[in-house]
């Protein structure tokens, strides 16, 4: 089963879904931020895909 098929919801992708929508920040915005597509981002934050640590490196600092 491929991972984009099962979701493992992690404490990082709680996190970078709720940082976020609390800075009102959209998934394409955030896509442009981490150099990667809309559809990564939503992954992560489904718990589809594990967050390389650069890319949640660029989204924390992002995101205040």
């Amino acid at each position: 089963m491929k991972r984009s098929q099962q979701k493992i919801i992690t404490n990082k992708s709680k996190l970078i879904r709720f940082l976020r929508l609390s800075k009102r920040v959209t998934q394409e915005q955030a896509s442009v931020i981490a150099h990667c597509s809309k559809a990564a981002i939503g992954h992560y934050e489904h718990g589809r895909m594990d967050i390389p640590a650069t890319r949640l490196e660029l989204l924390l600092i992002a995101y205040g």
